[in-house]
């Protein structure tokens, strides 16, 4: 009698897949079933959770993957039975994405080119480093999530002479000297947001889930000095959706698009002087300066790709890969572009 796949893979392929429904006891269990030897998906295979009264289970489709909703919380026991196999059982399931809050810890680093009129024609790059600290909490209907990113870096032209500034000076004897200083620039900034995806249980299947939201978001970013290059602060309301595909080690790839619906946006004015009699120039900057915009006139894609790499009982290792742009219009055209890799702490 032929053998399924060993406990061990049977359980490396359920553990990562377990949701926690926050308003109702219950989890959802995914996973595939195949042949130990010849690794292909067993179609048809029957999974049950043992010990459920009235039994819970499901049936296998052609890939071999599995879907098992309204599973109680807690630690569970699975059989798998097929016709011409001997039947597989894996013990206790329970990991750390059984917890309804979870806790996320990033560094990364990220690589931008900023071209901004307002100060100069040349195009700029710098190399951020960043940290991110996060929390989600999964409730019946989806997810709820917040998350602050702060980040910094130095900032140079991506071709040509280093900025530099020269003084020349006459003294009293018609003595002339020059002096020159070279120009450092740098960036820095923090980004804040607060969301919600709702999970498209209906469009759900054995591989691929979808959650379709939005998030609140506050971003800054600053170039101290007098050449304020990538200047810009705005609060955002955008669009999410999140598109989940399940590979066949059980494992999901997390792909998600944003959006900026309407967005209030400040950046410095021409003269890049925001002081008014009577007020400082922080004030100033965030009080008169203020624009309210469109997806026409304000563009912020961001796309990010996330892979749970490392799975355990009690947390997680996962990477994220992020492209972005920014386009602004006023008073002088802003674009910037790059992309980011951050190694994330789940517990």
């Amino acid at each position: 009698m032929k053998t399924l796949a060993s406990l061990k893979l049977l359980l490396l392929l359920v553990l990562p897949l377990m949701e926690t429904l926050a308003q109702s006891p219950t989890q959802t269990i995914r996973g595939v079933v195949v042949d130990k030897d010849a690794q292909f998906g067993i179609i048809g295979a029957n999974v049950i959770i043992i010990g459920t009264d009235p039994l819970i289970g499901a049936s296998t489709d052609v890939d071999g993957n599995f879907r098992i909703e309204n599973v109680p919380i807690g630690r569970q026991s699975i059989k798998v039975s097929y016709m011409g196999y001997e039947d597989s059982f894996v013990s206790k399931i329970q990991d750390y994405s059984n917890r309804k809050n979870q806790f996320n810890i990033g560094i990364g680093a990220n690589y931008m080119k900023t071209l901004d009129f307002q100060y100069s024609t040349k195009t700029f790059q710098t190399l951020r480093t960043n940290a991110t600290l996060g929390y989600n909490n999964r409730w019946k209907k989806g997810i709820f999530s917040s998350s602050i990113n702060v980040f910094l870096g130095n900032l140079s032209p991506t071709s040509g002479p280093s900025l530099d500034f020269y003084a020349r000076e006459t003294d009293i004897n018609g003595v002339e000297t020059v002096d020159s200083l070279k120009i450092k620039l740098s960036q820095l900034g923090f980004n804040l947001e607060i969301g919600y995806l709702h999970d498209l249980k209906n469009l759900a299947t054995s591989k691929v889930a979808l959650y379709l939201g939005g998030s609140i978001e506050e971003s800054l970013t600053y170039a101290p000095g007098f050449m304020n290059i990538g200047t810009i602060n705005y609060a955002a309301l955008n669009a999410k959706v999140r598109f989940d595909y399940f590979l066949r080690n059980g494992k999901p790839i997390m792909f998600q698009l944003s959006v900026p619906v309407v967005s209030v946006v400040t950046r410095m004015p021409y003269h890049n002087s925001p002081n008014i009699p009577g007020k400082s120039g922080f004030a100033s900057f965030f009080t008169d300066n203020n624009h309210i915009e469109t997806l026409t006139h304000f563009q912020n894609f961001l796309f990010s790709a996330k892979y749970r790499w490392l799975v355990m009982k009690k947390c997680a290792l996962d990477v994220t890969y992020e492209a972005s742009w920014l386009h602004y219009y006023r008073p002088g055209h802003l674009s910037v572009a790059g992309s980011q890799l951050i190694l994330g702490f789940n517990f």
